[in-house]
This record gives structure tokens, C-alpha cells and sequence, in this order.
């Protein structure tokens, strides 16, 4: 599916007062799951960032459809 042996997922979960951050490396089929509090590695900022529930909008931090009818989602 995927040639490089380097290919890698990165997600982002907020729960509580802690992020998740989990790696998933393909080619080595090997998931490695890393806890930061929150005030150390999800700090507030411009960017909307998913640990930062004021910058991605919607309801609770919850990622909501697009209003816009042309680029749903």
C-alpha cells in the first residue's frame, strides 16, 4: 500500500486535562502511544490545533460540518 518505510500517522487526542499524541509507523507496524499534559504540550496559540478546544470551534471542542454548501465537511 505504501512503499516508504518511513511513512508515518500522526493523531492528536484531547481527553481531559491530557493529549495523546499517537504514532503509527507503517512500514514497522508498530504504534507507540505518548502522554503530555496538556499545559506542557497543547499550549494555546493562532493555529487551531485539535488540543486546543477554543481555536477548532463547534460545540465542546467538537470539529463540526463546514456552513459552507460547496466545501461540506
Amino acid at each position: 500500500m505504501f512503499d516508504s518505510p518511513f511513512y508515518e500517522l500522526n493523531y492528536f487526542i484531547r481527553v481531559g486535562n491530557f493529549c495523546f499524541l499517537i504514532k503509527w509507523k507503517l512500514a514497522f507496524l508498530t504504534l507507540f502511544l505518548l502522554l503530555f499534559y496538556r499545559n506542557a504540550f497543547c499550549w494555546p496559540g493562532t493555529v487551531a490545533h485539535p488540543c486546543n478546544p477554543s481555536t477548532v470551534g463547534g460545540r465542546d471542542g467538537w470539529i463540526t460540518r463546514s456552513g459552507d454548501r460547496d466545501h461540506p465537511g
